[in-house]
């Protein structure tokens, strides 16, 4: 019964749509930087230098937590006073200071970069990982055959990774039930709606129809996911 409650709910579906258009705009750039950062740092012919630095500098927003990142956004992009809308102003792309956060897709992206940002990283170093336990012998014995580093990548290093993708991917979809458009959400401003997602959904039907095991069953994943990447 408490399942088809759920199913038939307006906010239920809304929630589902907001949460699978949040989960693309930010899990395709995510993996996509996340890609080819490795294969830059594991580039057995153009080896950077430094590479411990610059793996820190992008895992560090992971360091971070979701809440401080959030609210460092909001003050970015404050209205009417705020770094993004002055600088807007400034070089003449907006004629007045606008209120992200009452748009709908502005939001939206705001929360799909917060998400990319803070997880793409994460995902580089779990790739690395990934990358580094593939035989080196295989390598050796593609370049002795004169194979490009492009060539390496796809018919070597991608087909290794699969079990890493596949990992990636279900920890993204399972990290992206987690509600952080909440200090997005101004008074008296209607997009909240657009960007809430499963987990504020569980919530807000279990408030309003004193749902138990049902919610809870559905979305017991949710509970992990500070522990896995968006």
């Amino acid at each position: 019964k408490n399942f088809i409650a759920v199913l038939k709910a307006p906010t239920f579906r809304k929630s589902l749509g907001n949460t699978i258009i949040l989960w693309i705009a930010n899990f395709i750039p995510q993996i996509s930087l996340a890609l080819l950062l490795t294969a830059w740092f594991t580039s057995k012919r153009d080896e950077l230098r430094g590479q411990g630095f610059f793996k820190v500098v992008f895992y560090m927003p992971n360091i971070i937590t979701a809440a401080s990142i959030a609210i460092l956004f909001k003050a970015l992009f404050a209205y009417p006073v705020g770094p993004v809308n002055s600088l807007l102003v400034k070089l003449g792309l907006a004629s007045e200071a606008v209120n992200f956060t009452t748009k709908v897709w502005p939001t939206r992206g705001i929360i799909a970069f917060i998400q990319f940002w803070m997880w793409y990283g994460n995902t580089m170093i779990v790739l690395i990982s990934g990358v580094l336990g593939i035989n080196p012998d295989l390598y050796e014995a593609a370049e002795l055959d004169g194979a490009s580093s492009s060539q390496m990548f796809w018919k070597i290093t991608m087909p290794n990774l699969k079990t890493i993708l596949l990992y990636t991917l279900i920890t993204s979809m399972i990290g992206g039930l987690s509600p952080h458009w909440l200090v997005f959400k101004d008074k008296g401003a209607h997009t909240h709606e657009q960007v809430e997602k499963l987990q504020l959904c569980q919530i807000r039907l279990s408030v309003q129809h004193s749902f138990r095991g049902g919610i809870s069953d559905l979305l017991v994943l949710s509970d992990h996911q500070h522990h896995h990447p968006w």
